[in-house]
């Protein structure tokens, strides 16, 4: 350490050294800065470093920092890193869930009469004119949908099921019910 009259740099040095394990270093470290700066050993900082690396050296677990005052994040890399990937899977099954709420089925008319739609369990209904198409907002799953002409009445199923991570893959897919 080339630049021992500031403590500040010092007191980063020594913490480098004891959290790497390194106590003999440390201690080096201390006994250097007290021949250059005869004023910093009765630093509270110092004072407390020092006994930090006399608990090391005896085997005793130095008391480990929780908050990164010098810079670094709590835990490390390897916990940001956790912490990123849970947020991004989180993220992912967000988008998957929120995908497979807001489907769309077309419902297209080729018929020459117009046709009214409603799914069964929902109040609204549409109108459906001849030759044209509507498009219904609905979740993943199995819908009863009943489509009227005239005066005729028909249920037909409709199943929209994509795999859960495949939603996030694909373009969203196309579901077609022709009355």
């Amino acid at each position: 350490m080339s630049d021992w009259n500031d403590p500040e740099l010092l007191r980063r040095e020594i913490q480098r050294n004891l959290r790497m394990g390194d106590y003999e270093e440390a201690r080096r470290c201390l006994e250097a800065a007290r021949a250059h700066s005869p004023g910093v050993g009765a630093a509270g900082w110092f004072l407390r470093l020092e006994e930090q690396v006399e608990d090391g050296e005896e085997g005793v677990a130095a008391p480990r920092r929780r908050s990164g005052g010098d810079g670094e994040v709590p835990g490390g890399p390897g916990k940001l890193l956790t912490t990123v990937a849970v947020l991004f899977v989180a993220a992912l099954v967000t988008m998957s869930v929120f995908s497979a709420s807001r489907r769309r089925l077309h419902v297209v008319n080729g018929t020459p009469d117009p046709v009214t739609v409603r799914v069964v369990g929902r109040s609204e209904q549409w109108s459906v004119p001849a030759g044209e198409r509507v498009s219904l907002v609905l979740g993943e799953g199995e819908h009863r949908v009943k489509v009227s002409r005239g005066g005729s009445d028909r249920t037909h199923r409709v199943v929209m099921k994509t795999p859960f991570w495949g939603r996030l893959a694909q373009r969203a897919p196309l579901w077609c019910l022709n009355v």
